[in-house]
């Protein structure tokens, strides 16, 4: 009987162990978000569209993963939008420069008759939605909606990013910019410039300099 109640002990206690485990790797990423430097702001409004304004902003270097890059600037960007999925990069030159996707949607496509009648998924630097309902305006979906590839300017916006959940009410300023390798001349990478493309170059490539995550901005 001795026996059979230490055995009894040690299940209970490394089932208690297992869960405590999961809970903090199921909380790593809003108890990380609380103690990397931040500071107060107002929730983004995702039912607000992007701005995008002219700048006179030049080419400049940026580095990751070893590697230079030049970064041309397109755009001042100005989005706050849902989070609808994300996608972490770990491997390649890729995923040094820009090591999270983040599908967004934002304005009308959040409210009805749209709300919870479209799903995304992501997959190879592309997103893709789908809905069963005929009636939803596809043209609006398509202009509201997009996979966004993060350049994070700080190491601190680099962790940030990565925790990042789907359903957070997110603000990304920064800007629209294309990508040519300076260490790797092969390397290009480009942006979009308007909500209304779809398909391959229809992502828009964000240099992202200041991060608002539901009521916290990181720099």
């Amino acid at each position: 009987m001795r026996s059979a109640t230490i055995g009894t002990l040690r299940r209970r206690t490394l089932g208690i162990l297992a869960a405590g485990a999961l809970l903090l790797y199921a909380l790593r990423h809003p108890i990380e978000l609380r103690v990397l430097r931040h500071r107060a702001a107002p929730r983004p409004d995702a039912s607000s569209e992007p701005v995008q304004v002219a700048d006179d902003k030049g080419p400049f270097e940026h580095h990751a993963g070893g590697r230079r890059y030049r970064l041309t600037p397109r755009f001042r960007w100005d989005e706050s939008a849902r989070v609808v999925g994300d996608r972490a990069y770990h491997f390649g030159a890729a995923a040094d420069l820009l090591p999270e996707d983040l599908a967004l949607a934002w304005g009308p496509i959040l409210q009805a008759p749209y709300s919870g009648k479209i799903s995304y998924s992501q997959f190879s630097r592309f997103y893709f939605w789908h809905t069963r309902d005929g009636s939803l305006d596809r043209g609006t979906i398509v202009s509201h909606s997009a996979n966004t590839h993060i350049i994070p300017a700080t190491a601190r916006l680099r962790t940030a990013i990565r925790c990042i959940s789907r359903g957070d009410d997110i603000r990304l300023e920064g800007w629209l910019v294309d990508v040519e390798g300076v260490s790797d001349p092969s390397f290009r990478w480009t942006t979009s410039t308007t909500r209304e493309d779809e398909g391959p170059n229809s992502c828009e490539t964000v240099y992202l300099t200041r991060l608002t995550i539901n009521r916290r901005v990181y720099e």
